[in-house]
């Protein structure tokens, strides 16, 4: 798993080096910046859920409030199966 920091671009960290790196290295890889979920196999982006956005995170203080749940849950669910 790689993290970021909440509001993080990851279409630029996904273009980045470091993380072509893992997706080479790695079969198994999940990306976040804790609002938005990547998963990769093999390299491959198979599944993106955004469980919040970053104007309530950050300026409205929503942190509890989760969007997307179940998928989210799938998402995690196939990381680890």
């Amino acid at each position: 798993m790689e993290a970021k920091v909440p509001g993080t671009d990851l279409n630029v960290i996904e273009r980045s080096e470091q993380l072509k790196r893992y997706l080479t290295t790695f079969p198994n890889l999940i990306l976040t910046d804790f609002l938005e979920f990547r998963l990769y196999r093999d390299g491959i982006l198979i599944k993106k859920v955004v469980i919040g956005d970053y104007f309530s995170w950050q300026s409205l203080k929503f942190k509890s409030v989760v969007q997307k749940e179940e998928d989210w849950k799938d998402l995690i669910q196939q990381y680890i199966s």
